[in-house]
Parts: C-alpha cells; sequence; structure tokens
C-alpha cells in the first residue's frame, strides 16, 4: 500500500506534467493571453507579430466562439486547446468589443517562448 506522502508526490509529479504541456516552448496558436470573464475568456494580451495581433484583436476583447464552438461555460484550458493547432491552419474567432460582435479568420503561427519568459510570434 502506498502512503499519503507518495500519493501526494505522484499527485504534484502529475499536475506538474500538465504545467509542462499547458506552456510548452513552442506551439502554434493565434498569439493572445487569456483570463476569464463572467464566464467567458477575455484578452489580457495580443502578441505583437502574431496572428491575432494582424487580424485586429486587442486586449479586453471577449472571445464568443472559437471554430463556432460557443466559449461560455468553457476552462481556459479548453478555449486554448481549441485556439491551438497545426502551424498554418485556419481558425474561426467571434468576440465582443464593447457593444459590437465580430468574426475574424486567422492562420495559426508559431508562438515561441522568450527568455523573460512570456511569448512571441515566430
Amino acid at each position: 500500500m502506498r502512503s499519503r506522502a507518495h500519493l501526494l508526490v505522484l499527485a504534484l509529479l502529475a499536475c506538474e506534467a500538465k504545467q509542462i504541456q499547458a506552456f510548452p516552448d513552442k506551439y502554434a496558436g493565434v498569439g493572445v493571453e487569456l483570463e476569464l470573464h463572467e464566464s467567458r475568456p477575455r484578452i489580457t494580451e495580443v502578441h505583437m507579430g502574431g496572428a491575432a495581433d494582424k487580424g485586429g484583436l486587442v486586449a479586453g476583447d471577449v472571445i464568443l466562439s472559437v471554430d463556432g464552438i460557443d466559449t461560455e461555460g468553457l476552462t481556459l484550458a479548453q478555449v486554448v486547446d481549441r485556439l491551438r493547432g497545426d502551424d498554418g491552419s485556419a481558425v474561426a474567432i467571434r468576440f465582443q468589443r464593447g457593444p459590437a460582435e465580430r468574426e475574424v479568420k486567422l492562420a495559426r503561427a508559431r508562438v515561441k517562448k522568450s527568455r523573460g519568459g512570456g511569448y512571441r510570434a515566430e
């Protein structure tokens, strides 16, 4: 039988593995950072030169859907998973800025972790 301490270590290792997957050194996405705001993802930062920047998204925009999937009630991890994909693949994002709703189609691009720990478009 495993001790509680052993089970705790296994749980911490599992969490660490998920964190590593959540923040890889490189991935293809749209180049945004998000937070949950009233059960929807809101953009807190747009990476300069990334797909979202080129598509006109700005901090404060609220993402309403990704490829036709409503984001209300999704976790940030679920939204991020939908925003990421193969380099060059298309993604449709419907968003709200103030009272207006808009949709933009973007081509996912490679995003790389910068030396300071953040991310930047490649």
